[in-house]
């Protein structure tokens, strides 16, 4: 779908208002995407950006299972 780590970052920072430099790693998929925000926005970043598009297209957001070591 064309979307870039930029694009991501981009729709983060303008609907969450945190700055880009706070959103980690970003890891691109063909069927999902991992996008990693300090603990203390996730929740603002969850509500902000579920109802918008990226480069044309709807995303569907959640909170990631955690990792199991």
């Amino acid at each position: 779908q064309r979307v870039q780590a930029k694009d991501i970052v981009g729709a983060i920072a303008g609907e969450a208002g945190i700055p880009g430099k706070l959103v980690g790693t970003i890891d691109i998929y063909d069927k999902y995407t991992f996008v990693e925000v300090p603990k203390e926005n996730a929740k603002k970043v969850l509500d902000k950006m579920k109802n918008i598009k990226i480069k044309g297209n709807k995303i569907n957001i959640e909170k990631a299972n955690t990792r199991r070591k």
